[in-house]
């Protein structure tokens, strides 16, 4: 038979691997599911290192050519200076005058393309140059008068107004066209003449002396 001390020992050392057995279970149950998956509440937690970005060269940025003349829609002058803004071709003209038609006239109006004599146009002010643009299309017409008898005539001939500008006579007047952006679209050679020449005289007649009759005396 066992003595009362002995049980009470017993019991003494049951009861820390009685809680051992409940912690174990309560550790189970939190830590998984029913069928063995993981408990939800668990989540995976993924951390990308920053990555530098890459510094490349600065771009160059890109010229404008810009325009003297926006807001005119026609000009009269000759050409001073080419030069080459990026891909575009920009003109310096050197501005003329017409006489008898006011600048403001001839901006709005321009002047008349047709063959003539004599030389209408006045530069006014060499020293002081407007800068215009070509546009992509832009086209130079060579107008050659042409006399007949006393008829004056036209002959025309186009070409590519950038190949045209940088070959022709900075002495020779220009009739200019302009867009809306002051672009230059065309470019008129003035059709003058060549002075007439003078008619020639009729040959002056010259005066005949008159005949002088002599009568011999009569024989006696």
């Amino acid at each position: 038979m066992t003595s009362p001390r002995r049980a009470r020992r017993a019991r003494r050392a049951a009861v820390p691997c009685l809680l051992a057995a409940l912690t174990a279970v309560a550790v189970a149950a939190c830590t998984s599911s029913g069928d063995g998956s993981r408990a939800s509440g668990t989540s995976t937690v993924t951390v990308t290192a920053p990555t530098s970005a890459t510094t490349g060269p600065t771009p160059t940025p890109t010229p404008t050519a810009t325009s003297d003349v926006k807001g005119r829609a026609h000009d009269l002058g000759s050409v001073a200076k080419v030069s080459q803004v990026g891909d575009v071709v920009v003109v310096e003209l050197d501005r003329w005058s017409r006489d008898g038609v006011r600048d403001s006239t001839l901006a709005e109006q321009g002047v008349p393309v047709q063959p003539h004599r004599g030389n209408p146009f006045d530069n006014q002010n060499s020293s002081k140059t407007y800068s215009a643009p070509l546009a992509d299309d832009a086209t130079a017409f060579t107008n050659t008068c042409v006399v007949s008898g006393d008829d004056l005539g036209l002959r025309v001939t186009p070409s590519p107004a950038a190949t045209f500008v940088r070959d022709v006579d900075p002495d020779r007047v220009l009739i200019v066209t302009y867009d809306a952006q002051g672009r230059i679209t065309r470019l008129d050679t003035d059709p003058r003449c060549p002075a007439a020449k003078p008619t020639p005289s009729p040959p002056t007649a010259t005066p005949t002396a008159p005949a002088v009759t002599t009568t011999a005396p009569a024989t006696p």
